[in-house]
């Protein structure tokens, strides 16, 4: 093999991911993973091995799909992406709303020592500067907190901010435990840990970089403990009402029959999801399937290559793995064509790990287990009969007609728990922004938003 070249792939500000890459033949060896080259193009590297991951640095453009069998594999993705998100998220700081500039309509520069010292509010007839407010904004991004895009809402996010801070440390809720205070440390040095491996500083280069000390890192992790705590306490049992609940439920109900009437596909994709549904559309079968698999980094290949454009590749990659596992398959197949398995039985010694009890859901024109599979489940003219085998980019498969779901609003006792657990946080977070509304008169918070602008 030989070595193309020690690069640094810069990802925002000073984080870096640093690899050595060597190319050999067709293939890219990454960290021992081993990648078919896709295509070449001038201009920049480009590893495509997730549909959600792309690492680019100033080099060829290659088009990459995973192809090994090594179960370590999947571990060293994620973590890989682990480590990206939390470098993501440590850098995470959106366009911070700037004070107006009057002698420049429109301009949005960086704020000047005399921007610093605007008063953007008052609270307790104190005055309120946007250098304090620069500094909030920067260190809630900095941790992967979501701030908002406009001034005004920023504004409002960082009084609510700054008083309930106060209230909580008035109270006493702040004075967390040990564990808590041990806890929001861990925090800390986990992020600061994933910043320190991705730009190659050291961990006071690393805050002098952000700008900020430890301690105050630790401080933002122990006011989400403290508010959590003092929702808890201040609000009580916070619950949404039975009529609350009844009435989300017909909101629901009568959102997914004008969705799914329209287009009953979407009841697959819902289910296929995990979203809960509140409505069958007519014309819903259930099926069972027989899968006898390729393994999940081949699988994975596959999808890549597909939702890239690479079909010919892709076809390359299911073809081979089919082979390996084609004996296995057509033995399977003759067990139960010549009556020594049932399908049920065949069902227990090849379970489908995604497969609820009730099967999966499948109605004409739906995609999300693939046309071939429609198909197959549509073609089948009664309950109980089965598909000959036949191939996807799972492996091999064979389905049987299980059942058909009725039409109609799913039963109100079957959802009501997910309802109030979704309605749950609504109705606390109504409560608890009563409570921070309150704070602020009393407080005597007055907001100047447009020096926001």
């Amino acid at each position: 093999m030989l070595p193309v070249k020690d690069r640094y792939i810069p990802h925002k500000k000073k984080i870096f991911l640093y690899t050595k890459i060597y190319m050999y033949e067709k293939y890219v060896y990454w960290r021992n993973i081993r990648y078919i080259i896709m295509e070449i193009k001038s201009g920049y590297l480009q590893f495509v091995h997730t549909a959600v991951l792309k690492l680019i640095c100033n080099h060829e453009k290659i088009h990459i799909a995973i192809y090994t069998e090594e179960k370590v594999l999947k571990k060293k993705i994620t973590v890989l992406i682990c480590a990206l998100t939390a470098g993501v998220m440590l850098l995470a700081a959106c366009g911070k709303p700037q004070a107006k500039d009057n002698a420049s309509a429109g301009a949005q520069p960086n704020p000047s020592s005399s921007d610093d010292m605007t008063v953007i509010a008052e609270m307790d007839g104190q005055p309120v500067y946007m250098k304090d407010f620069n500094k909030w904004f920067n260190l809630v991004s900095t941790i992967g907190a979501e701030t908002a895009n406009d001034g005004q809402t920023a504004l409002d996010d960082y009084l609510t901010y700054k008083v309930t801070y106060t209230e909580l440390q008035s109270k006493g809720y702040m004075n967390l435990t040990a564990d808590q205070i041990s806890e929001a440390q861990g925090e800390v040095a986990d992020g600061l840990g994933s910043y320190e491996e991705q730009s190659g500083l050291t961990e006071q280069e690393a805050l002098a970089d952000l700008g900020f000390s430890k301690d105050e890192l630790t401080d933002e992790y122990k006011f989400l403990t403290a508010q959590d705590a003092a929702k808890t306490s201040i609000l009580g049992d916070v619950k949404p009402t039975e009529d609350q609940i009844k009435t989300q439920y017909d909101t629901n109900v009568s959102d997914d029959k004008t969705a799914m009437d329209a287009d009953p596909t979407q009841y697959v994709t819902n289910v296929a999801d995990g979203t809960t549904v509140y409505y069958v559309p007519a014309g819903v079968r259930m099926v069972k399937r027989i899968l006898i698999g390729l393994d999940d980094a081949t699988v994975g290949a596959i999808q890549t290559l597909r939702d890239a454009g690479y079909d010919t590749q892709a076809d390359f990659v299911l073809n081979d793995g089919l082979s390996k596992i084609k004996d296995k398959a057509d033995a399977l197949a003759s067990q139960i064509t010549s009556g020594q398995l049932t399908f049920d039985q065949a069902l227990e010694q090849y379970p489908d790990k995604n497969m609820s009890a009730e099967g999966y859901p499948v109605v004409t024109g739906s995609t999300v287990h693939g046309d071939v599979f429609t198909q197959k489940a549509m073609a089948l003219a009664n309950i109980g009969d089965k598909s000959d085998m036949f191939t996807t980019d799972e492996g091999y498969q064979i389905i049987q007609y299980v059942s058909d779901k009725p039409q109609g609003s799913v039963n109100y006792d079957d959802v009501k728990d997910q309802i109030t657990s979704d309605l749950q946080q609504d109705v606390t977070d109504t409560a608890w922004q009563a409570q921070v509304d309150q704070w602020k008169t009393d407080h005597k918070v007055t907001p100047h938003y447009e020096t926001m602008e």
